[in-house]
């Protein structure tokens, strides 16, 4: 009897053979909104909603440098950052923590008190290769009474949306449900790749 060939998937690309991060992140800022200074000079004390109620203080020195403390360990650190009002009062705060080796972002709404935080950083798995990880904590701004943590949401589920991130890198988000999308690339450097992945869908605010 012949062997049966072997059917290749067309257009598939093996995880082997996608490129490096340090491809993809080329060109990813041609988009970015103007950042924002209007947290220069303002300092907030963020509770994390842990079995330790964890406070970190953060005071923007100035447009670029920021200054953290963990409340309870003393520990602190002064870090480049950058903050961009996505809402009304509604801020994204994103600094990188050497040594943690941890990237912070903060989703800060200086109206209500609410915060969701935000830790990323590496990992190495046992066949060797690297893969993100990311890590959402509830926080509120000190002072602040009756913070309740930012909503899920179910707004995105079965909408088919276009992201286009630069000229070239294009990218089709199809939103499962409340924890799951599908991402492919039309365009740019990751032409071709698709894949599944969970994610955690939450309403900043109701405009």
């Amino acid at each position: 009897m012949a062997a049966i060939p072997a059917i290749e998937t067309s257009g598939y690309i093996p995880i082997s053979e996608w490129p490096n991060l340090e491809s993809l992140a080329v060109g990813f800022r041609e988009h970015l909104m103007a950042e924002s200074h209007k947290l220069t000079g303002s300092s907030l004390a963020i509770i994390f909603a842990d079995t330790d109620q964890t406070c970190i203080t953060h005071k923007f020195v100035d447009t670029q440098t920021l200054e953290w403390e963990i409340r309870q360990t003393k520990q602190r650190g002064t870090a480049q950052y950058k903050a961009f009002e996505v809402r009304p009062n509604i801020f994204f705060v994103d600094f990188y923590k050497a040594d943690y080796e941890e990237q912070v972002s903060l989703f800060i709404n200086i109206t209500s008190g609410q915060v969701i935080v935000g830790l990323s950083g590496f990992h190495v798995r046992e066949d060797g290769q690297k893969r993100t990880w990311t890590k959402f904590t509830d926080a509120s701004i000190e002072g602040y009474a009756n913070v309740t943590p930012f909503a899920p949401t179910v707004d995105l589920i079965g909408k088919h949306i276009l992201y286009r991130y630069t000229p070239r890198d294009a990218y089709e988000h199809v939103y499962l449900n409340q924890g799951t999308f599908t991402w492919h690339c039309l365009s740019g450097t990751e032409k071709g790749l698709a894949d599944t992945e969970p994610c955690k869908m939450l309403k900043l605010d109701d405009k």
